[in-house]
């Protein structure tokens, strides 16, 4: 508990969630070491190792979800082409990832990509300089052009996937990330544009708020422990 409460304190409001659905996983995991009749150190040896091999998972977590994703054809089966970019939101380690590798894996061609800005932590900054600053054989295989939030809407039309990270995985399969999120996944669902969330394991949570409402509601009444942070993350639904 010590620990937990020692990394909430010094973490970015926006991982807080991450940070607590990671501890949850952890200590998931540590149901799993038999304590019956067991030594002290032997226990003490069990945990160092199941936390040792937790810790190598969330490390390797996201070149997994990168090697996973490419294999899913369904994924990339509508294909991309410079028509038809792809469209990210803020800066997300794990969407930079699997860009990369995707980049990696046809840099015969240029892959494009929208990123948009999010004005609460101007994160898609950073996105788009690690985009654009790649290089493999030589190249920079992905030209990333930054966009402002209230153009998603307008480029929704020609955009092939939308890749999102994600801070949370909700019970109902739903996310929890920074705020916009919902609104570029309104924009395309209404122009029927495939939405991809990549996130680790160790990021799915029993939470389930069943509004944003309902979430704000919880941080107020004490679900959230930083003052704020309500506003900036918000909720999207599974559906």
């Amino acid at each position: 508990s010590n620990g937990v409460w020692e990394i909430e304190s010094v973490a970015e409001p926006c991982t807080l969630l991450a940070v607590r659905a990671g501890c949850s996983s952890f200590c998931m995991q540590m149901a799993y070491v038999r304590t019956a009749q067991m030594e002290c150190q032997l226990f003490k040896e069990a945990v160092y190792e199941n936390g040792r091999s937790f810790l190598e998972l969330t490390k390797n977590g996201k070149n997994i979800i990168a090697d996973n994703s490419l294999k899913d054809c369904n994924i990339w089966s509508a294909g991309l082409s410079p028509d038809m970019p792809i469209l990210v939101y803020s800066l997300s380690s794990v969407v930079l990832t699997v860009l990369r590798r995707l980049a990696q894996s046809r840099s015969d061609q240029k892959t494009y990509v929208l990123v948009a800005r999010s004005g609460t932590d101007l994160g898609g900054l950073p996105m788009q300089r690690l985009l654009n600053d790649f290089e493999y054989n030589g190249k920079h295989p992905i030209e990333a052009k930054l966009i402002d939030d209230s153009n998603v809407t307008r480029v929704m039309a020609k955009v092939s996937v939308v890749l999102l990270g994600a801070e949370v995985v909700t019970r109902d399969g739903g996310i929890i990330n920074r705020v916009g999120t919902f609104s570029v996944c309104l924009a395309a669902r209404h122009f029927d544009v495939r939405v991809i969330v990549l996130a680790e394991t160790c990021k799915w949570s029993d939470y389930c708020p069943s509004s944003n409402t309902m979430m704000e509601d919880d941080f107020k009444n004490g679900g959230g422990c930083k003052e704020g942070l309500s506003q900036l993350i918000d909720y999207t639904a599974g559906e």
